[in-house]
């Protein structure tokens, strides 16, 4: 009889996560640890997988990955820094019991992930996603490079684009009063980042909305509010952020070479634009 017509199973399911940076986390719905292939799947980690969909053809294949943050297997800094972001994820079938695999279900990639209430809903795109992804560059003015990548070049250590600031005072936990960056002007770090720090280490970041010079001092404003509490006397990392324009290129980061857009590339009005007899045909631009 196969391990699958049992009647009393010894099957349970494996996965498998290898992120970016090299990092390979095992998972199992089985109440006891199990090493496959080296890695050292843990029972207990609160996760748990939804049905799979899968189908023929060329068609998307899809489930969800849900669990508990736990601070020892997956905690939210890690997901919100991005370390998980299209990792790859199998989806195995295995007897605990024999010892062995007993089929490869899925293989999938990490797409959307929602964290709540101290879990997290991971979206597991098939690979047959990666053919619904545009490849290649877009002509458009804006810069398409992501500021401090190998394309940009642009150094986002160096102390004119990132420094430590010190909490003053909370408005809510978007609006926070910030000293220290009086050498730096108005609107520098706008669409930057910032980190919560705890020890010399971030615990948490999001995303700056706007920064803002007022009577009483230094405001910023976050997209997103952190998972870690922001408090008076907390120390903040704020790094410059980038709004993909050419002049900010050259006159904020001095890195016009590597600028990764087209900026004298001719817009709508210019494509849709006619001859008229009410205008002066100069030989001018139209």
């Amino acid at each position: 009889m196969s391990t699958v017509g049992q009647q009393a199973t010894t099957l349970c399911n494996i996965w498998i996560i290898r992120r970016s940076d090299g990092t390979v986390l095992g998972f199992t719905n089985h109440d006891d640890d199990i090493t496959y292939e080296g890695v050292t799947c843990q029972a207990a980690s609160g996760l748990t997988g939804a049905a799979l969909q899968t189908s023929t053809g060329l068609s998307v294949d899809n489930t969800e990955a849900l669990g508990a943050l736990q601070s020892t297997v997956i905690c939210p800094e890690d997901i919100i820094n991005g370390r998980y972001d299209s990792a790859e994820v199998d989806v195995l079938l295995y007897d605990w019991k024999a010892g062995h695999l007993v089929s490869e279900q899925f293989k999938a990639m990490i797409g959307e992930v929602q964290v709540k209430d101290g879990s997290f809903v991971a979206e597991l795109r098939g690979k047959s996603d990666l053919l619904n992804q545009p490849l290649g560059r877009v002509y458009q003015p804006s810069c398409d490079a992501a500021l401090g990548d190998v394309r940009c070049g642009v150094d986002l250590t160096s102390p004119e684009y990132r420094t430590d600031v010190t909490v003053v005072s909370v408005k809510d936990q978007r609006y926070v009063r910030v000293a220290g960056l009086d050498a730096y002007p108005e609107a520098w770090f706008e669409r930057g980042t910032v980190e919560i720090m705890e020890d010399g280490a971030p615990m948490g970041a999001t995303v700056i909305k706007s920064d803002k010079v007022s009577d009483a001092g230094r405001d910023i404003e976050l997209w997103f509010t952190p998972n870690v509490m922001i408090e008076p006397g907390r120390v903040l990392r704020v790094t410059t952020g980038c709004n993909r324009l050419a002049s900010t290129c050259a006159v904020k980061f001095d890195n016009i070479l590597n600028f990764r857009g087209f900026p004298t590339i001719p817009g709508e009005d210019w494509a849709m634009s006619y001859p008229s007899s009410r205008l002066t045909m100069d030989g001018g631009q139209l």
